[in-house]
C-alpha cells in the first residue's frame, strides 16, 4: 500500500511544469565589471530591473541594471 502512495506522489511532483522565474545578471553602472545574480519572474516584471546595491570595487552604492538572462 505504501508503494502505491509513493508512486502517486512522484507523478504529481512531475506534473507541476516549468519554473516561472529566471536568473538575471545585474551589472554595475560604475563600469567595474562587478555583478550580482538574482531571480525574477518575467510574468510579473517584464521590464528590466534596476537596483541600487553596493559595489565593493568603488566602495559605494551604485545602480545595477539587468543585462543577461540565464536558464
Amino acid at each position: 500500500v505504501q508503494e502505491r502512495s509513493r508512486q502517486g506522489r512522484e507523478q504529481k511532483a512531475m506534473a507541476k511544469g516549468k519554473l516561472k522565474t529566471v536568473f538575471v545578471k545585474l551589472m554595475s553602472n560604475a563600469g567595474t565589471g562587478y555583478f550580482y545574480v538574482t531571480r525574477k519572474n518575467p510574468m510579473n516584471n517584464p521590464e528590466k530591473i534596476v537596483l541600487r546595491k553596493y559595489d565593493p570595487l568603488v566602495n559605494q552604492h551604485v545602480l545595477f541594471t539587468e543585462k543577461k538572462k540565464f536558464k
